[in-house]
C-alpha cells in the first residue's frame, strides 16, 4: 500500500483544491528485517512552495518581508512493525518537519484520498502528560554512546556538549571524566566531516 501512494501528491484540507494545492505526499517507502521483525519505514512529506523571506536595510533601518518561491520541502518520518500493530512518529516540529500530529493528519488522508474503501485509524498510545510522568518516574540506569572528535577542538568542550544535548532534548547526564579515559575508535565520524 505505501508503494502505490508513493510520491502521489494530494490537496490536504483544501475544499475544491487546484492543482497548486496538491502539496502532500509520502515517500521512500522501505522494509526492512530488524530483530526477526519486518520493519518498514517511510515519511511524509509537504512541498513548502512559498516561504517568508525578511530582509533588513540597514540604511533606513526598516525590515521589509516578501514571499518567495522555493522548491523546498518539509517532512516527517514514521516506523513502524505491523506484526505487532504499532508505528511511530519524530514529533520534531521545525521549519523543516512537519511535527507528528499534522504528519499523521496527512498520513491519513493520503490514503483516504487516493484508495478505495481504506479508512485509516490511529489510536494515541498516550497524552503528552503520560510521557511526561513516565519520563519523571524513569531512571536511565545504563546507555552506550559513540565518542566522535571535534573538528576543530572546541575551547570550551562542556558547553558545547550542553549545547548539543540541549538540541536533541536529552535531560540531565551527570559524569565525570578524564579526557584520557575516552578513546575514539578510527571509525568514527568528526563533526564537521562530510
Amino acid at each position: 500500500m505505501l508503494e502505490q501512494v508513493r510520491g502521489r501528491p494530494i490537496a490536504y484540507r483544501v475544499r475544491e483544491p487546484t492543482e497548486s494545492d496538491m502539496d502532500t505526499f509520502l515517500m521512500r517507502p522501505r522494509a526492512k528485517t530488524a530483530f526477526g521483525q519486518t520493519v518498514h519505514t517511510w515519511e511524509v512529506a509537504q512541498d513548502v512552495k512559498f516561504r517568508e523571506k525578511m530582509r533588513y536595510d540597514r540604511r533606513t533601518d526598516e525590515v521589509a518581508e516578501e514571499m518567495v518561491e522555493t522548491d523546498e520541502i518539509r517532512l516527517t518520518k514514521f516506523i513502524a512493525i505491523p506484526r505487532l500493530g504499532v508505528f511511530a512518529v519524530d514529533d520534531t516540529l521545525s521549519e523543516r518537519s512537519l511535527g507528528a500530529k499534522s504528519a499523521v493528519s496527512r498520513f491519513r488522508s493520503i490514503f483516504e484520498q487516493l484508495l478505495d474503501d481504506v479508512e485509516v485509524t490511529v489510536n494515541f498510545a498516550g497524552t503528552p502528560q503520560d510521557a511526561q510522568r513516565a519520563l519523571d518516574t524513569w531512571k536511565l540506569e545504563q546507555f552506550s554512546f559513540t565518542v566522535r572528535p571535534f573538528n576543530p577542538t572546541v575551547r570550551k568542550l562542556g558547553e558545547k556538549i550542553h549545547e548539543l544535548m540541549t538540541n536533541d532534548h536529552v535531560g540531565d547526564l551527570p559524569l565525570n571524566f578524564h579526557p584520557v579515559a575516552i578513546r575514539a575508535s578510527a571509525d568514527v565520524t568528526p563533526f564537521g566531516a562530510g
